[in-house]
């Protein structure tokens, strides 16, 4: 078989229509991966003589081409699945332009306007988080969930987890709006692992989320995401005191903590209320439940957004209703955290019981 090669960001993006259909013609591939600040920093020596300066770059042998849609349309040639006569090829023409008008129209909706980029854009999502949950300096809730899946042929335990079922684990950071700001999805990897594996865990430990300076945050506090038990604390995470250490302040800390918290798992929960897919074992190709899954949470965002509290209608207990839950991560091991994050939540315990305090309910 030839040998393809594509050379791409490690991203989907441009390069995803072309995996699905050499994966669609039972074609294999291989890929180089180019770093985007390499690229962007002009670091990288294919950015000087690429054709028109942009990537996928396609390689099938010796013979090199660019732009994305040109590549579709010569593979599409190669594999016998392009139009037999002018007409058809007209009418496919007329479908992926129709396509890349769609994705030029939505692509600001879905990844310009909901991930920051800026620290100014990160003091506006934590702006929302003080305004409704009272927790300053807070960039989103994170949490993942476990959903089912019937194992793809030949896979063995590879998608097994301890929970005793197969599945992939949809990670995700939420805004205080019940937006997904981030998605991420991970099949391998015990619960404890998986968030490691994400590229907003690599970002966020590099220091290439752009984060803002302590110095512009309330209290000149860290900018932090906000975890449970089954992640590890560090100096950009904060998760709850364990019950057998508990103060009084501790608790007031905890109780903050998870008041904001509980975005996250109301996305989750609403989320799976409308898209009732994800509460059932899908039956899908790998590569088209990657998409099934990114496409519930776009669309979340997208109704989210458009229908405002119509969408986010209640729909669990306060309706009457049971709310739908997806199986959450097992706790993490107990381990010792770093000084530093430790001496981060402790300056968070002080705030909330200093200056930053507020009423608590009485059952707390």
């Amino acid at each position: 078989m030839p040998e393809y090669r594509i050379t791409y960001f490690p991203i989907r993006a441009r390069a995803e229509p072309i995996r699905l259909l050499l994966a669609d013609q039972g074609a294999s591939w291989t890929e180089d991966e180019v770093q985007l600040n390499d690229w962007w920093a002009g670091k990288c020596e294919l950015k000087k003589t690429a054709v028109f300066g942009q990537l996928p770059q396609f390689q099938d042998g010796d013979f090199v081409l660019y732009q994305s849609n040109t590549i579709l349309r010569y593979l599409g040639s190669k594999f016998g699945i392009a139009g037999s006569n002018n007409q058809e090829n007209a009418f496919i023409d007329m479908v992926n332009d129709g396509v890349e008008d769609l994705r030029q129209k939505y692509s600001r909706l879905i990844f310009i306007e909901y991930f920051p980029s800026t620290p100014q854009e990160w003091q506006t999502v934590a702006s929302q988080f003080a305004a409704h949950w009272d927790f300053p300096n807070c960039g989103g809730a994170i949490d993942g969930k476990h959903v089912r899946i019937v194992p793809p042929p030949h896979s063995g335990s590879y998608y097994w987890n301890y929970k005793g079922f197969h599945s992939v684990v949809l990670m995700a950071v939420v805004s205080a709006q019940c937006d997904f700001l981030y998605v991420g999805k991970n099949g391998r990897m015990s619960d404890g692992g998986v968030f490691r594996q994400t590229e907003f865990c690599h970002r966020l430990i590099t220091g290439g989320l752009d984060l803002p300076p302590d110095a512009e945050n309330v209290e000149g506090l860290p900018f932090v995401f906000l975890v449970d038990e089954a992640f590890g604390l560090s100096d950009h995470l904060m998760k709850p005191f364990p019950q057998r250490t508990l103060t009084p302040e501790r608790r007031v800390f905890n109780y903050r903590l998870a008041r904001a918290r509980r975005v996250v798992e109301s996305a989750f929960g609403i989320m799976a209320s409308r898209f009732r897919l994800l509460l059932t074992a899908i039956n899908l190709a790998e590569y088209k439940l990657n998409y099934v899954i990114l496409c519930c949470c776009i669309l979340h965002n997208f109704l989210r957004k458009l229908s405002g509290n119509q969408y986010l209608q209640p729909i669990g207990p306060e309706a009457g209703l049971i709310l739908p839950e997806l199986t959450g991560l097992d706790h993490a091991l107990p381990g010792l955290a770093p000084q530093t994050a430790r001496e981060v939540r402790d300056h968070y315990v002080s705030y909330f019981n200093g200056r930053g305090a507020i009423p608590m309910p009485a059952d707390q």
